[in-house]
């Protein structure tokens, strides 16, 4: 069964406020990945003749394990209690990061306009992402480590198929589906018989009462050595890619694993009750086929039948406390967890899609069947620009480059006005030339601000006609221009202009 620490506590100034709480001794990140309150229970109580008002709940942890959260409420009815939901509070990339045991300090407070009234704390202790709680925890979570979607189960399952064709069975994987009991246990005897042939070393396990590692399932067959409990695991995740219910027995010390003999589960993720099980695995029964998981090795010599009559022994001696069904814990929402593998960037999680291998592959976009309006006007491909957010968008993420032409004006808004109505723009060739009185008095008149410009006493013909061809330009219609020369001379005035 799950133990969880209850802790309370109360503002010694007054007898008013009292928190309590219920929250989990470890967690790691099973809970977060099959969504598991950190509080399986926190409520506020009112003990006062008056309704309380604006109060706001503030959830840290003296670690990163825990997410800092506030959460307001907005009156609790005098002489009542509220129960607050406070969830989303497990850091989950801290927990999968987690290289040991790491103790966390969870520290609530609620306070009421700026002012401290209440406050709790409780420990906790952040497991390792290969970690389980022990029996003496939440042992439902040991089922989150049975894949099913592992290439080595498939690998186990070809040999077992072998097994069964000599037998004289079918080694089509259907489940329960068209085999009664006789044919689910010949099939959880073949899986037996296909891992017993790996001739797996077998590596001290620890005490199984308290938390620790639960392995690494994903490398028995390279390594060829495993714990008893990664071996029943393993042998767990065979069972489930064949469609069967895996148990998986357990006491201090001992592992045993195997399958119900027909489509059905417990009422419940554990089953404490192990005078259950061992009718169940009585003969004329047989609701349950359970061997040793230690006639798995390569130093013992058991058959299956051998192996399950150690289990029945076992079971008489007390050596087993519990039985988890794992077809249970799936209803319950533990599923298995993502594989942590180390890439050239570090750590990357794999959930079961990811490292299937008969995952249907995501459908692709076929671009070709969908029709795109390649006519729209200026108007509405700015507006198609204003909504892309992405800093892919010059418009919000503007990057100048060589392509890009910086303009400095006088008058934004008019500049902007005088823009609007062109659609080809001409560049001067070389910026040099505004320097020119000649180039910039013809700027000038062509922007308004200027009437006329007097050119020609220092410059040629050609030197002053040229700006007024390439930036105020001929006439609509006229093709050829022409000049004159206005000569004043400093005595007897100009025959071309009359005097007043």
């Amino acid at each position: 069964m799950a133990t969880n620490s209850k802790t309370k506590t109360r503002k010694k100034q007054n007898d008013t406020i009292e928190l309590e709480g219920e929250l989990l001794n470890t967690v790691s990140y099973s809970t977060y990945f099959c969504r598991m309150p950190l509080f399986t229970s926190f409520r506020i109580f009112n003990r006062a003749q008056e309704n309380l008002r604006g109060l706001t709940v503030s959830i840290t942890g003296s670690n990163n394990l825990i997410i800092p959260s506030e959460i307001a409420v907005d009156e609790i009815p005098h002489e009542s209690s509220m129960e607050i939901s406070a969830d989303n509070l497990l850091n989950p990339k801290y927990l999968s990061d987690l290289e040991e045991v790491t103790p966390c300090t969870v520290q609530v407070k609620v306070a009421c306009e700026n002012e401290i009234i209440c406050t709790l704390k409780a420990n906790v202790e952040a497991l390792p992402i290969d970690y389980w709680n022990g029996l003496s925890g939440n042992a439902e979570m040991l089922a989150s480590f049975v894949r099913p979607k592992l290439a080595d189960c498939q690998k186990i399952l070809a040999e077992a198929g072998l097994q069964l064709r000599t037998w004289g069975y079918s080694s089509d994987w259907s489940g329960y589906a068209g085999n009664d009991k006789n044919g689910v246990r010949n099939a959880a005897a073949a899986v037996f018989s296909a891992i017993r042939r790996l001739d797996i070393e077998r590596v001290a396990g620890g005490d199984l009462t308290q938390s620790g590692s639960a392995g690494d399932i994903s490398k028995i067959l390279q390594g060829k050595k495993a714990t008893p409990l990664e071996l029943a695991l393993f042998a767990a995740s065979c069972f489930e890619s064949t469609k069967l219910n895996p148990v998986i027995v357990l006491g201090k010390s001992k592992v045993g694993v195997g399958v119900w003999l027909y489509e059905s589960c417990f009422s419940s993720p554990i089953q404490d009750d192990m005078t259950v099980i061992e009718r169940y695995v009585a003969d004329g029964v047989n609701n349950l086929a359970v061997f040793d998981a230690d006639d798995l090795f390569s130093h013992k010599n058991a058959s299956f039948t051998t192996s399950e009559a150690h289990v029945a022994s076992f079971l008489k001696s007390g050596a087993f406390e519990i039985c988890l069904d794992v077809k249970r814990c799936r209803i319950g929402g533990v599923f298995p967890l993502p594989l942590k593998v180390k890439t050239g960037a570090g750590y990357e999680l794999l959930d079961d899609r990811q490292h299937s291998y008969n995952e249907k592959p995501t459908s692709v976009i076929d671009a070709g069947k969908y029709e795109f309006d390649k006519t729209f006007s200026k108007d509405k491909g700015w507006q198609r620009r204003l909504l892309d957010l992405s800093l892919k968008n010059n418009l919000l993420n503007f990057r100048y480059q060589k392509d890009c032409l910086h303009i400095l004006s006088a008058n934004l808004a008019s500049f902007c006005e005088k823009l609007e109505g062109r659609e080809t723009f001409t560049l001067n060739a070389n910026n040099a030339q505004i320097k020119d009185a000649t180039f910039f008095g013809a700027l000038m008149l062509k922007a308004g601000d200027a009437d006329g410009f007097v050119s020609g006493a220092c410059h040629s013909t050609a030197n002053t006609l040229r700006p007024g061809l390439q930036i105020i330009k001929t006439a609509p219609g006229v093709s050829s221009v022409s000049s004159f020369n206005l000569m004043v001379v400093p005595m007897g005035g100009n025959k071309y202009i009359e005097d007043d």
